[in-house]
Parts: C-alpha cells; sequence; structure tokens
C-alpha cells in the first residue's frame, strides 16, 4: 500500500473515531453536547493521529468535517505530558 491509501485507511478510522468520542460526550438523551470531555477525547485522538502520519491541520479537518455541531465550543490541543500524568493520577 502507498502511503497516500494508507493515510485514507487511517482517515477513515479517525472519522469512526471521531464519531464514536462524539456519542461518548453527549448527556441528557443526546440532547447536550459536553465539550470539555470532547475537547479532551479530540486531543488524545489527535495526539495518537499525529504519530500515525496525520498532520494536525488534516486532523482538525476531519473534526469539523464531521461533527453535527457547532465547533465554536471545541478545543482541540495536543496534551502536555504533564497533563496527561495529571490525568492518570486522577
Amino acid at each position: 500500500m502507498n502511503r497516500e491509501g494508507f493515510l485514507e485507511t487511517i482517515r477513515k478510522q479517525y472519522v469512526e473515531d471521531i464519531h464514536e468520542a462524539y456519542q461518548a460526550s453527549l448527556h441528557e438523551g443526546g440532547g447536550k453536547v459536553d465539550y470539555v470531555h470532547l475537547s479532551s477525547l479530540l486531543s488524545k485522538m489527535m495526539r495518537r493521529a499525529s504519530m500515525d502520519g496525520l498532520r494536525q491541520p488534516d486532523f482538525e479537518e476531519l473534526v469539523y468535517s464531521t461533527l453535527p455541531l457547532s465547533t465554536g465550543q471545541l478545543q482541540l490541543s495536543m496534551p502536555t505530558q504533564a497533563q496527561i500524568a495529571q490525568k492518570k493520577a486522577a
């Protein structure tokens, strides 16, 4: 498989993962989105995507084109090692 085919396969997998993160962030019967939880899940996913060879802008485009919501409240960022350690300790 060439690099472009590999990246397309990864994109498809991350679209599925993004949908799962969205579903996991819905509350009150699907009427409300927990943006903090969703942002956290997507930021972790973005870190994995980067290790898989998907550039951050490409991942962000996947998120914004996949999610059926206003992304104004969504904060995507790569978590720092300190944030990861703090989350694990909690």
